[in-house]
């Protein structure tokens, strides 16, 4: 077994491989459909950064993107733009969400706007932290977090798309779980994974397998 690092979330995952194999000069490397198995359509490649080597999976956009110098975001992908017009889509009175060519996985800010009203439109992390009202509805102005990440959408054929997946957060709170430290966030993680614990048995994902991919050690 020979431990990687998982792009782009630096998780370590352990795989396979076999070197050299007997009477040939071949390395095969086995991936786990639990752990790595990219989709065929999949570029997958390897790189080293810092003595560690890392492993990873694109689609075609993505890495097209990638190759152009684009960010990557692990909960929204390449696209940061589309960001903006979904939460600006989810706090609108007619959510219209603009169509991106770089953005895999599309979300529907009608589901969003259904998980805000299930929510009683209350932060779930900061339910008494300050915000300002849309100007568009009157109401608080909040922002849609999908708790299992939509990059990892490739890896499930049920959406992650839904009302049981979405957190609702005051902006602030929403910033936090992206650019905060893992130590920071993780009494947060715990927080918003206790009323989603059906969901993640649904869909076969350990809460600890979550964690992992917001940075957890």
């Amino acid at each position: 077994m020979f431990r990687f690092r998982l792009f782009p979330t630096g998780r370590h995952i352990d795989l396979k491989v076999n070197f050299p194999k007997p009477g040939k000069n071949e390395l095969r490397l086995y991936f786990n459909e639990a752990v790595f198995s990219p989709n065929v359509w999949d570029n997958w490649f390897l790189f080293e950064r810092s003595n560690e080597i890392w492993i990873g999976s694109l689609d075609d956009t993505e890495l097209k993107a990638a190759r152009a110098g684009a960010q990557i975001d692990w909960q929204n992908g390449f696209d940061h733009a589309a960001e903006e017009l979904y939460q600006e889509a989810a706090n609108a009175k007619l959510p219209v969400l603009v169509p991106t060519s770089s953005l895999k996985y599309r979300r529907d800010p009608k589901v969003a706007i259904d998980a805000m009203v299930k929510s009683g439109r209350v932060c779930e992390m900061m339910p008494k932290h300050q915000t300002f009202r849309s100007r568009a509805t009157g109401e608080l102005y909040l922002e849609a977090h999908h708790f299992v990440p939509m990059m990892e959408q490739r890896h499930f054929e049920v959406s992650l798309d839904v009302v049981e997946n979405i957190c609702i957060l005051n902006p602030y709170a929403h910033r936090m779980l992206h650019h905060a430290t893992y130590s920071e966030i993780e009494p947060y993680l715990v927080l918003l994974a206790k009323p989603r614990e059906n969901f993640l048995k649904q869909i076969g994902v350990s809460i600890d397998r979550i964690l992992q991919s917001y940075g957890r050690p």
